[in-house]
């Protein structure tokens, strides 16, 4: 935690109740990569921070949630992304040693072991969870020694832009979800409703664009999510859905990375879009 590194900058900040923010994203990496603070604060005059991150399933976003509202001034708007992958959780634990110095905390633990059910080994039994992670042994003994850290924080505000030409392959071919994971998904989700309806916060749910050059496979269950997040906003007057799957740019591959991630050039136009949304939306 005293290593200053790229994993945990975030995580320390809002644990330490530094994190002040009008305006907080919450997501996996499409969030992390499409949401651009320097924009939304431009369009909006309020300032934001982006606290997606990568490869975090609905589970792990929770974790980092709570994290936030329960040791930090609360934001006034919370920006989830949402969409089909991240929806439920992970197999495994994605860059576990991110979690591994907030173990000890119940909202971190108990929503990271519904993936990683041996989890409690890396809580109760003293040292377990640093056994084999020789690099993080060496940052914190390079921290103790004043060295600077071996991944220094490059970010703005959470986010960093993906710059890159288009990689892989062009069409979307989703996975099916798991009935529990689908449930979890719909569980977590309302808890995030609540959360923000007790604590009088404004929830905009995001679709953000995903490559659709009009070959991917029709898919029930992400019809399904949908319709889940529009009768969320239906039902609470503190939500709206923007489904922004259908922007102009989803069928160019000069504004992708890849299938699922936006670039530089794509988020750009996004987070403008987006940020106009938003302003309008909270104007009203």
């Amino acid at each position: 935690r005293a290593s200053e590194e790229y994993y945990y900058a975030d995580f320390e900040r809002a644990y330490n109740g530094e994190l002040k923010s009008d305006i907080v994203v919450l997501g996996s990496s499409r969030a992390f990569v499409h949401y651009d603070p320097a924009i939304i604060e431009d369009s909006t005059s309020l300032s934001c921070y982006n606290l997606a991150i990568d490869g975090g399933c609905q589970s792990m976003q929770f974790a980092i949630w709570k994290n936030l509202i329960l040791n930090n001034e609360l934001p006034k708007v919370v920006v989830q992304n949402v969409e089909y992958l991240s929806f439920g959780k992970r197999k495994t634990l994605f860059e576990k040693e991110r979690y591994l110095p907030y173990l000890h905390e119940s909202y971190f633990f108990k929503p990271l072991s519904l993936i990683d059910t041996k989890l409690w080994q890396d809580r109760y039994i003293p040292m377990f969870r640093y056994h084999g992670q020789w690099k993080l042994i060496k940052d914190a003994i390079g921290a103790f020694l004043g060295h600077p850290p071996r991944n220094p924080y490059n970010l703005y505000k959470g986010h960093k832009y993906k710059k890159q030409d288009f990689e892989g392959q062009e069409e979307i071919n989703d996975f099916p979800l798991d009935p529990s994971d689908f449930e979890l998904g719909k569980t977590l989700l309302d808890e995030l409703v609540s959360d923000c309806k007790l604590n009088n916060l404004d929830l905009v749910l995001c679709y953000s664009p995903e490559f659709d050059n009009g070959a991917n496979a029709p898919n029930e269950q992400v019809d399904e999510i949908v319709a889940f997040y529009t009768e969320i906003a239906s039902l609470h007057e503190h939500v709206v859905f923007w489904d922004m799957r259908n922007m102009d740019l989803r069928a160019d591959k000069h504004f992708f990375a890849d299938n699922y991630h936006l670039n530089q050039q794509g988020a750009t136009l996004f987070s403008k879009e987006f940020s106009s949304r938003l302003r309008q939306h909270l104007n009203r």
